[in-house]
């Protein structure tokens, strides 16, 4: 759990966010199934999961199916390690807005989200635009984290959002965690 001090365990790669197995946990796993009921469970080829074990990079759709059979058995590290640094010539707007708010900020692409923003405990993937992945949802739940999407047109159902204006016009981060919670 994120917000538990434990780090996440995603990465942001040149093919999109991805993860890696903890060597150990995947051999408690490997006492337990087989490596073809791992392959059936995950909907890879039994090579694919002995590529995953060597520390091939796992995609954020497989991160999910895995985590849902099997738990958090991936290799822990910190997303905002990266962190972009902000200025007048450099980031989104919505990055500069969350930095003006006191969030550390990181900036993605490839992903179910654009901006990862952590403030205290609170932790934030907010997806910026009218259309968004429904991965985003499930990656904020496996993650224990928070998530938002800013739109200009059309707000979307079943996630917290805000309206482009009214976000980019927040004075203080708790008006934006009361959007989130």
């Amino acid at each position: 759990n994120c917000l538990d001090n434990n780090l996440p365990f995603l990465k942001s790669t040149r093919a999109g966010l991805s993860a890696s197995f903890d060597k150990n946990k995947i051999k408690d796993i490997r006492e337990e199934y087989s490596l073809n009921a791992i392959s059936k469970k995950l909907g890879v080829s039994k090579s694919m999961v002995l590529k995953y074990e060597n520390g091939a990079a796992i995609s954020h759709k497989k991160i999910i199916r895995i985590y849902d059979s099997f738990g958090n058995i991936f290799s822990e590290i910190d997303p905002l390690t990266r962190r972009v640094e902000i200025s007048e010539n450099y980031s989104s707007e919505f990055g500069k807005k969350y930095f003006s708010l006191g969030f550390k900020v990181s900036e993605f692409l490839k992903t179910p989200f654009d901006i990862a923003s952590k403030r205290y405990n609170e932790i934030i993937l907010t997806k910026i635009g009218d259309k968004f992945n429904e991965d985003l949802i499930r990656l904020a739940d496996v993650l224990d984290v928070d998530d938002l999407v800013i739109f200009e047109k059309k707000k979307p159902k079943d996630i917290p959002s805000i309206k482009k204006d009214e976000f980019l016009e927040l004075e203080k981060a708790k008006e934006l965690i009361k959007v989130v919670i």
